[in-house]
């Protein structure tokens, strides 16, 4: 099985976004923050990453527990064919580094005793990686998954070097 370890903000709730977003709700008074909250260009990569790698994805963001994210998660990945590829969240392995300090751990514990052939790490956010920096790709927080990054994982992903 080959696995995307997917952050949220900054990956598929990128920077550019947010700010669309709170452009239209100051000038129309709208709450965007339940629908189409995250980033088309990335879901759309995410979505070709998938289908050229046939991965399954895993949740690492700290947001993994709020409840909101979750509801508009499955609703664009819905949208966008991306639900039946969402099989898991990270586990919680130390409390006081939930928010973020402790995914490396957190993917380590998701990663024992499953049959794994490769995995990426999609995330905005590196320097809480050290044993696991070969799998992560930076991600540039503002615009998200790139076609560059989206390039990136599926050869990561397939065992391909360029």
């Amino acid at each position: 099985m080959k696995i995307v370890f997917l952050d949220i903000d900054g990956v598929i709730n990128t920077k550019n976004k947010r700010q669309e977003l709170e452009l239209i709700n100051l000038n129309l008074g709208m709450d965007w923050r339940y629908n189409n909250i995250f980033c088309k260009k990335s879901l759309m990569n995410l979505l070709d990453i998938i289908h050229h790698t046939d991965a399954k994805i895993v949740i690492i963001s700290a947001r993994r527990f709020s409840q909101v994210i979750i509801d508009a998660l499955e609703v664009q990945f819905m949208e966008y064919g991306l639900l039946d590829y969402l099989i898991d969240n990270t586990p919680i392995v130390n409390e006081e580094y939930k928010h973020g300090a402790g995914k490396e751990p957190e993917i380590y514990a998701w990663l024992k005793d499953k049959d794994i052939e490769s995995f990426v790490i999609l995330d905005d956010f590196i320097p809480v990686f050290n044993e696991l920096l070969p799998n992560v790709i930076e991600i540039n927080p503002h615009d998200g998954i790139t076609l560059e990054v989206m390039l990136l994982a599926i050869n990561k992903l397939n065992g391909e070097t360029k």
